[in-house]
């Protein structure tokens, strides 16, 4: 059997809402402190300057992805062809002396 003294307490919640917030604004600050902080020298401008390239990278166009994906597809394709037919030419070209060794 539980006693209980009093109401239970009811941690506080936090709800801030701001008056004034102008997203675009802190936006365009954010971009211009990180571009201060990339002409900088140093190891943290550097490291802040690679984020920033591998993200940008990743945000390319979805259209010219999916062309140069297509072509390293079709280019695969025709090297696994090149070396089946080398393959086999030389199978061929090899296939008595190969028997001859065997016996």
């Amino acid at each position: 059997m539980a006693l209980r003294f009093g109401k239970n307490i009811q941690p506080r919640q936090f709800n801030y809402q701001a008056r004034w917030y102008d997203a675009e604004k802190e936006d365009l600050e954010r971009r211009l402190s990180k571009i201060d902080a990339s002409k900088e020298k140093g190891v943290e401008a550097m490291k802040l300057r690679i984020s920033d390239g591998m993200r940008n990278t990743s945000m390319v166009n979805k259209e010219w992805k999916k062309k140069l994906t297509r072509q390293s597809n079709y280019r695969l394709i025709i090297v696994l062809m090149l070396l089946l037919i080398i393959t086999c030419v030389l199978f061929f070209m090899y296939y008595p002396l190969i028997l001859s060794l065997a016996e």
